[in-house]
């Protein structure tokens, strides 16, 4: 083999290995990039649609990736000094303005655009809201837990509604703000309230484990009520 031949192969095998090597690393560059495509969340600012906790809790996703939530929060204060520092401030500041009234004016929350697009902080416009809405929803949970009290099983109807009914306006309350949150135990309860007058074989059936101390769960609760759909059908096939 000539020396021209062994160059030849040496350049073919280091020619080979740095491409292997250059397409490895554009792989992990593509990788990387990729990667960070996927932490990045939505690029559309949230539209107030729901309930407020709902929004705040969107707001608060979309603001954070963006280093801004904590200056809405007023966690974050402008610094005293630093050009650079208070521009950088200003900057996630106007951003953090800009959402929070897209996020009105994109739910159709005109009023409440109008109410604070005149305050000059993301801080002061967020007080504001939350100071609105904890009143409005205080207000919207009383009545929904209300419903939730007084909503009754009707004879003839499908333990299946019956259950929808009731878990959407415990949803609800959820959905409101966690302070409103009925309870596994509570809403066992309200379920068993809900059937005393059609079914008060249920009542008979949780009795004595209640009394001895083990009231029923949610779960046994609700596989009770739903078998009562499956009683029905099997007796209608029957007849």
């Amino acid at each position: 083999m000539s020396n021209n031949d062994g160059n030849a192969g040496g350049n073919t095998g280091s020619n080979t290995g740095g491409g292997n090597a250059n397409a490895g690393g554009q792989a992990a560059d593509n990788g990387a990039a990729q990667h960070q495509t996927v932490i990045r969340g939505s690029s559309k600012a949230p539209f107030f649609e729901g309930a407020f906790e709902l929004y705040r809790a969107e707001l608060e996703l979309f603001l954070d990736e963006r280093d801004a939530w904590n200056i809405v929060t007023g966690d974050e204060q402008r610094p005293t000094t630093g050009e650079v520092e208070q521009a950088g401030f200003d900057k996630r500041d106007r951003l953090a303005r800009a959402t929070i009234l897209r996020g009105l004016r994109g739910g159709r929350k005109t009023e409440d655009a109008a109410k604070v697009c005149g305050l000059s902080t993301a801080h002061g416009m967020w007080e504001t809201l939350v100071s609105d809405y904890t009143q409005r929803d205080f207000s919207y949970a009383v009545l929904l837990r209300r419903q939730l009290y007084q909503c009754s099983h009707q004879q003839d109807q499908l333990m299946a509604d019956y259950l929808r009914t009731m878990t959407h306006l415990r949803q609800q309350l959820r959905n409101v703000g966690s302070e409103h949150e009925i309870s596994d135990d509570e809403m066992a309860r309200l379920l068993l309230m809900g059937v005393a007058m059609t079914h008060r074989e249920l009542m008979e059936q949780f009795d004595l484990p209640t009394r001895q101390g083990n009231p029923p769960t949610l779960q046994q609760v609700t596989n009770a009520l739903r078998s009562r759909d499956e009683q029905v059908k099997l007796v209608k096939m029957v007849v």
